[in-house]
């Protein structure tokens, strides 16, 4: 047998008993696309900053420039995410999240791609809200079997969204391998095999609710079994990993 082949056969069989510890199997319930192509962020950024100046000169009373209260307001509600993110890659929620009450710890994973310049690719990388940078696991090949942990000290989740892949444009996604088949464990125990598909957006899974404390902290764990390659590069990133639940 070529060394090919049996390096191949190797990755089967250890996805093989990776994935035969739990035998349920999640799909998204819903999936969001979005487009990271030059052009969307270039248009992104026009956008954001156009709105930000009639801001600007709507509050500036020497601008001359008056929008009316209603106008304002219609304003204001057409374009709260270019008010609030100049940045295309910030997907953080507007106005009070699940992240207002949810605080994380203990933010770790098995490997990471050593850093590139200021360009880091480590655990914490993951839970940012920020497209721009993604968690890169270092180990040699595709990464099967490197994962991500963390604890939720404060609050109770319903919803894991995953952004798979390296979403910080169009071609750092194809180039890089994106997570095919990722194993989650719940409190050391094996919960379910979350399925994703390839493509840029956000993919959202429902599981039971779950709660930690900073008496009983709840420790989550999520694990490569399976990848799409990249274009380029064998290296496998989740640009983030974006949890929700009760929330006031």
């Amino acid at each position: 047998m070529s060394k090919h082949l049996s390096t191949l056969l190797a990755l089967f069989l250890a996805g093989t008993a990776l994935s035969a510890q739990t035998n349920k199997e999640l799909r998204p319930y819903r999936t969001l696309l979005k487009d990271i192509s030059p052009a969307a962020i270039e248009r992104y950024g026009a956008e954001a900053k156009k709105a930000l100046e009639l801001d600007r000169k709507h509050n500036d009373p020497k601008s001359g420039f008056r929008m009316s209260k209603a106008e304002y307001d219609r304003f204001q509600d057409n374009n709260k995410r270019y008010l609030e993110y100049l940045d295309f890659h910030n997907i953080g929620e507007l106005g009070c999240s699940w992240y207002c009450g949810g605080e994380l710890a203990n933010i770790q994973s098995t490997s990471h791609l050593k850093a590139a310049g200021c360009i880091k690719y480590s655990a914490d990388k993951a839970f940012d809200e920020n497209l721009a940078t993604a968690w890169v696991e270092g180990a040699e090949g595709i990464g099967q079997g490197e994962s991500l942990s963390l604890q939720i000290n404060s609050g109770t989740i319903h919803t894991i969204s995953i952004y798979n892949g390296y979403q910080k444009d169009i071609n750092t996604f194809r180039n890089n391998a994106r997570v095919k088949r990722l194993a989650l464990d719940i409190n050391g125990k094996p919960y379910a095999v979350l399925a994703l598909d390839d493509q840029a957006g956000v993919q959202l899974f429902r599981i039971d609710e779950v709660s930690g404390s900073h008496d009983k902290p709840l420790t989550l764990s999520f694990r490569i079994l399976e990848v799409y390659p990249g274009a380029k590069y064998s290296d496998t990133a989740i640009s983030d990993i974006v949890f929700d639940g009760p929330h006031h």
